[in-house]
Parts: structure tokens; sequence; C-alpha cells
């Protein structure tokens, strides 16, 4: 995701929410990778609020400053948003993105602006309202290669592949280049492109590349 200008902010309901109110199989967590750090050297990330009807004044009110909370993030580092967060990627963020098999999001502010014919974009205002977990907030931390970190729905790995990798686990891997270039059966593998390694696959290239390898749990 390169978010050229600051995004809107969202959130994404739990897995029983989903099912019973949009018939979608799952909620949505997420995972950034901050391959660039926003300009502000911040994202948006939680509510200020402490109680539901401090959340309700401030909302009608359009206090979006003292609703809105805010989270430090620098290059290299790696943020987890749970279901029922408030979030938004800022101008300048470049992130690998990963997240759980659906695209149920509901746009809580969109800092008012409009269109080039006046309009501003929906909001789902109240089913946001309705998901907000009052207290989360995600934490920011650096992002260690060789290692794994396992999600309630999903794990990555960064390091780097030359010549070969196997996917030695019973689940298929998604391999996504950070940086380099492959050659893979006559075909060019760059940055921001993947390739899907099935169970106990050994994928043959030429090259080497930093990559981020992600895998169903």
């Amino acid at each position: 995701v390169d978010a050229t200008a600051d995004l809107s902010i969202q959130i994404h309901p739990g897995d029983e929410y989903a099912r019973v109110h949009e018939n979608a199989p799952f909620g949505k967590t997420e995972s950034w990778l901050f391959l660039e750090a926003p300009v502000s050297g911040s994202i948006v990330n939680g509510c200020k609020c402490q109680s539901r009807q401090e959340l309700n004044e401030r909302v009608a009110a359009g206090d979006w400053d003292n609703v809105i909370d805010r989270l430090p993030v620098q290059k290299g580092e790696y943020v987890f948003v749970p279901t029922g967060t408030l979030h938004a990627l800022c101008a300048g963020s470049l992130v690998y993105e990963i997240q759980q098999s659906t695209d149920v999001t509901y746009r809580f502010y969109d800092y008012d602006r409009t269109d080039k014919d006046g309009n501003k974009r929906p909001l789902q205002l109240d089913k946001a309202m309705e998901n907000i977990t009052l207290g989360n907030k995600s934490v920011s931390v650096p992002y260690e290669s060789d290692r794994d970190y396992d999600e309630p729905y999903y794990t990555t790995r960064r390091q780097q592949i030359s010549e070969s990798y196997l996917n030695d686990h019973d689940t298929f891997a998604c391999v996504t280049l950070l940086s380099g270039n492959l050659m893979m059966d006559g075909l060019p593998v760059t940055a921001g492109m993947s390739f899907i390694a099935l169970p106990h696959e050994n994928v043959t290239f030429t090259g080497t590349a930093d990559v981020m390898i992600a895998r169903p749990l």
C-alpha cells in the first residue's frame, strides 16, 4: 500500500459481527510492515474517548481531534491492527500489508474531503461506532528478520532468499519481494510482486531478494 495522501479513517468488525450483519465469513485483522514511514511520523490508531457517552458526544460535535488517537511509527517497524481499532495510514507511508481474507470495512471519517463535484465520500458511521472497541490501540515494534510473527490468522517472516525457496510447511506460502530481482521460468519477479509456493514445494530461480513470507494459520 502506497499512501500518497492521508487515507480515510476506518474500522473493521470481528468475525461474529461480520457473519451476522454482512453475511461474510470473517471480520478483518491486518498487519503492516513500514517500508517507508509517514511524513508526519505517525499514523491514526486508536480512540481517545474513555466512554461511549464521550464518544457519542464528540462525534456528534465533530470534535474529531479529541476522538482520533495517533501512533508514532518508523521505517522497519511492524504494527498489528486488531478488529475494533480505529486506524488509517498517513501520507508518505509505504507498507507491506497482510489481512484476513475479507474486505469488510466501515469508513469512520474522511477529513470532510470532497470530490470534483463537491460530494463527500460516503461514511458507514453507525456501523463503525458499533464496532469501536474503546481502549484498543496498536503498538509499533521493530520487525526482525529470520523469525516468525504469529497473529491469530496468519504468520509472516522476513528473510533473504537466493537461488531457491523451500516451503517446508503443510500450508501454502505467499512470497512477496521487498527488494531485489529474481528470474523465474524466464519471467522477471521484481519488488512488489509475489509468487505462491505450494506445501513442501521447492521453488527455484536465479537471483537474490529480500522477501516477506506469509502463511495462513
